[in-house]
């Protein structure tokens, strides 16, 4: 197997769509394999433009890369074609919030939030946003919000309890704590991380 993703060299050029690229790259990525990924991607971008979808993809896989800048590009690029794409727009707000461009970051969530009222991703994200910015008390109203739609979300639960925490709501802290705990957020390989 001389090709990337298990592919042969004769077959690799077979698969030589930019649409074919994309879709190996999309299987990469539910794989969490972003090198191979973005390698495909890249590929498709070699032989036409990027589709929104694929410039997400490749987006995604550099953020988790750690290549936030590129990463901003791409989504950025993503937009301009599918102007109204919640996961774009949602995943922009987190790498935004990974540079540290704060307001951006909760501008980008609130663009996603207004498009999909019920995005628990992008509402997590800019509670987080809104924490790093010291504005705790629309954090932790935020993070109810979320938890209303999802009761059983550990991540939500746990961003809650450190807010109500950082607020000197101790009981309710510990509280949200031990909810989180409850459903699995604690234990060993619970993937605990920022659910995007």
């Amino acid at each position: 197997m001389d090709g990337h993703g298990g592919i042969k060299k004769d077959e690799e050029e077979q698969v030589l769509t930019p649409a074919a690229c994309e879709e190996k790259g999309e299987s990469f990525l539910d794989e969490d394999d972003y090198i191979e990924a973005l390698f495909w991607y890249d590929r498709a971008a070699e032989l036409a433009p990027l589709s929104a979808k694929g410039l997400f993809g490749r987006g995604y896989a550099l953020r988790k890369l750690g290549r936030l800048v590129e990463a901003l590009a791409s989504f950025d690029q993503a937009l301009q074609l599918d102007p109204e794409s919640i996961p774009v727009e949602a995943n922009r707000g987190y790498v935004l919030r990974e540079l540290g461009r704060l307001s951006e970051a909760v501008a980008a969530f609130d663009a996603a939030i207004l498009e999909n009222p019920g995005h628990i991703k992008a509402m997590t994200g800019r509670g987080m946003a809104l924490v790093d910015l010291g504005r705790l008390e629309e954090a932790r109203d935020q993070y109810l919000q979320a938890l209303n739609l999802n009761m059983m979300n550990a991540f939500v639960w746990h961003q809650l309890g450190i807010v109500r925490q950082l607020l000197g709501e101790e009981e309710a802290a510990s509280e949200c704590f031990q909810k989180a705990d409850s459903l699995g957020y604690y234990r060993e390989g619970a993937g605990n991380q920022i659910p995007i």
